[in-house]
C-alpha cells in the first residue's frame, strides 16, 4: 500500500536489523533453551522498531500532511552587500563562526569560493554552506539573475 514519506527509512532500519539477526521465522516457537529467557537488547530494539513502523503505517492512513510554515525566504545575489550576506547566513542557521567569517563578504565574493575554501574557513559546516550557495546560484540562473558577470553575447568580437 502507499507509504508515508518517513516510512522507507524506518523500513530500511528494521530490515537491516532483521537481516543481522539469525534467520528464523518470527512466528516459529523459540527453541527449548530460549523459553522463559529475557529478550536481548537487540531483540527488544527490533520489536520497538516494528511497533513504531506499524504505528506510523496506520497513522499515515488517517493523517493529512500539511506543509510546514516557512519563514520569508531571504536570498542573495552577486550584487548583495555584506549585510545582506550576513542576514542570509543567519536565516539558514549557520554557526556564529561561519556568519562572522563569511558575513564580511559580498555576494559575488561568497559565490566565488570553492568547496575546499569553505571547508577551510567553516570547518564541518563548509559542505552545508557550499550546498546552500549552490542552491542560491541555481535559483539565480533560473531567474537569469547573474547580471554582475558579463555574458559572452555582450562582448564585441568585431574588427
Amino acid at each position: 500500500g502507499p507509504r508515508s514519506p518517513s516510512t522507507p527509512a524506518l523500513t530500511a532500519r528494521v530490515s537491516a536489523f532483521q537481516n543481522s539477526k539469525k534467520k528464523e521465522s518470527p512466528r516459529s516457537p523459540p527453541p527449548e533453551e530460549n523459553r522463559g529467557r529475557k529478550p536481548s537488547p537487540e531483540e527488544r530494539q527490533a520489536d520497538d522498531l516494528q511497533e513504531e513502523l506499524k504505528t506510523r503505517m496506520t497513522m499515515g492512513k488517517h493523517r493529512k500532511f500539511a506543509p510546514r510554515p516557512r519563514a520569508p525566504s531571504i536570498s542573495i545575489d552577486y550584487d548583495s552587500s555584506p549585510e545582506e550576506v550576513t542576514k542570509w547566513l543567519l536565516s539558514r542557521n549557520f554557526s556564529k563562526l561561519t556568519v562572522e567569517s563569511l558575513g564580511v563578504l559580498t555576494g559575488a565574493q561568497l559565490f566565488s569560493l570553492t568547496k575546499d575554501e569553505l571547508k577551510t574557513v567553516c570547518y564541518e559546516e563548509g559542505q552545508k554552506v557550499y550546498s546552500q550557495i549552490t542552491v542560491q546560484k541555481s535559483l539565480l540562473d533560473q531567474q537569469g539573475g547573474n547580471q554582475s558577470e558579463l555574458q559572452v553575447s555582450d562582448w564585441d568580437f568585431g574588427p
